[in-house]
């Protein structure tokens, strides 16, 4: 499970950059032509849109992986180590239920007949593409939250240790 979660992550932080390096191209030159050739291109602005709705979604299943999601911790930082690593494992299986529960739904929707047949205004793109970024980014959370989990099991299986 580990190496998969890694494997992902690795394809999820290159689309990511490309991603943004793809929409700060289309802005700057859309921003360029605009004001200095005086003409708009038409499907600049819908692009990059889109590409910042899947840089969110990627973004933040590369955040969750290294942890770096904003988190509160100041009650369980206090707690004794056992039930730290209780309230840990039981807070891992909620998030695994919601990632889980948001993935499914996240494909129901991407699938629902009304969005196969919308296609994006300018660039006529047909916009389960824009939808899919939900469920894909919210399952590879869930890899990652499974890969989470096996560790902190094994350490709490072998006596203790924060993962």
């Amino acid at each position: 499970m580990h190496k998969a979660s890694e494997l992902i992550n690795k394809f999820a932080s290159y689309v990511v950059m490309v991603a943004a390096f793809v929409m700060t191209v289309i802005v700057i030159i859309q921003v360029s032509c605009r004001y200095f050739l005086g003409f708009s291109i038409f499907w600049s602005e819908e692009l990059a849109r889109y590409l910042l709705v899947w840089i969110t979604f990627l973004g933040g299943s590369v955040a969750f992986k290294h942890a770096q999601l904003a988190s509160i911790n100041f009650v369980t930082d206090r707690l004794p180590e056992k039930l730290r690593a209780i309230v840990s494992l039981v807070a891992q299986l909620i998030i695994l239920g919601f990632l889980i529960t948001a993935t499914v739904y996240g494909f129901k929707q991407s699938f629902a007949p009304s969005v196969l047949t919308q296609v994006s205004p300018a660039l006529r793109m047909p916009m389960m593409y824009n939808y899919l970024a939900v469920p894909i980014s919210f399952g590879v959370m869930c890899i990652h939250c499974l890969d989470n989990l096996f560790k902190e099991l094994s350490l709490a299986i072998n006596g203790g240790g924060k993962a």
